[in-house]
């Protein structure tokens, strides 16, 4: 991608993100666009990404989506958006993957082009979670407050089991 390209493509891609968010604040508090006739309200509480959990909450900054992966492909047209992911995306490590074997590859391309460094992805994604982050109390209202719902009282596990045959080593 090209610097011009790119510099279009983030001014848009910022604004597309904050949109989102935007939208996961109404829909999570006053829900002005169902009421407004903007969005069906079935269309809303019957997607399985709808937590009815987080109803009221107001996450820090009112980020919703920390981490927003934007499929882009390109057509003789220009750049198109193929799909929001608004879970944790997967994908995030392959452009690192891809240029670290660039870099081994043909490290003159690096040398004789200006390549902008992504090596720094994992020092960006933790200051913005940390920024974000909520302290103990609000998570723990969160749980609270979502157990009571379901009239279940039990704290969560967070025990993670690997899968058999699985070895981190």
């Amino acid at each position: 991608i090209t610097k011009s390209d790119w510099t279009e493509l983030e001014k848009g891609l910022i604004q597309r993100v904050t949109a989102l968010n935007m939208f996961l604040a109404d829909i999570y508090s006053k829900k002005k666009i169902v009421s407004d006739g903007i969005v069906p309200e079935d269309f809303i509480f019957s997607s399985s990404g709808y937590l009815a959990q987080c109803e009221g909450i107001v996450p820090p900054h009112k980020i919703f989506s920390h981490i927003s992966g934007i499929d882009l492909v390109q057509a003789k047209e220009g750049w198109f958006v193929l799909e929001d992911n608004l879970r944790i995306p997967s994908g995030a490590s392959y452009p690192l993957i891809a240029r670290g074997l660039c870099r081994k590859c043909s490290p003159e391309t690096f040398v004789n082009n200006h390549v902008v460094d992504n090596r720094n992805y994992g020092i960006l994604l933790k200051d913005v979670l940390d920024e974000v982050k909520m302290d103990v109390k609000g998570v723990t209202f969160y749980y609270d407050k979502s157990f009571c719902k379901r009239g279940e009282y039990e704290p969560p596990s967070f025990d993670i089991e690997e899968p058999d045959g699985y070895s981190a080593n």
